[in-house]
């Protein structure tokens, strides 16, 4: 399964160690993974990044959601389109705690 992170970027300190330890997390489980962490930051405008992050959930099945996504407008914005284009929401915390199945 394909799988994009979704979570807290903008005034993360240390998004990119997070997002690079869910990567290597989700990859241990046999998904593929898209990171977001992975773009050039800064460099482009937020609505740039999410037309970017866009595309990369249009090629996956599913979004991962971080526990901080609640606190990040962009991943409020992935939920939206996520649930709007039919793909699996995978909630983290359920998804750790045996709440949530594949």
């Amino acid at each position: 399964m394909k799988v994009f992170i979704s979570g807290k970027i903008t005034g993360q300190k240390n998004y990119r160690e997070i997002f690079r330890d869910r990567h290597g997390f989700l990859k241990m489980k046999g998904f593929a993974v898209m990171n977001p962490a992975v773009l050039p930051y800064p460099g482009f405008t937020h609505e740039e990044y999410l037309q970017i992050c866009y595309a990369m959930i249009d090629v996956c099945d599913a979004v991962w959601f971080m526990p901080n996504c609640e606190e990040s407008k962009g991943s409020k914005l992935e939920r939206a389109y996520a649930e709007k284009t039919g793909k699996i929401i995978i909630e983290e915390v359920k998804y750790l705690k045996g709440e949530q199945e594949l």
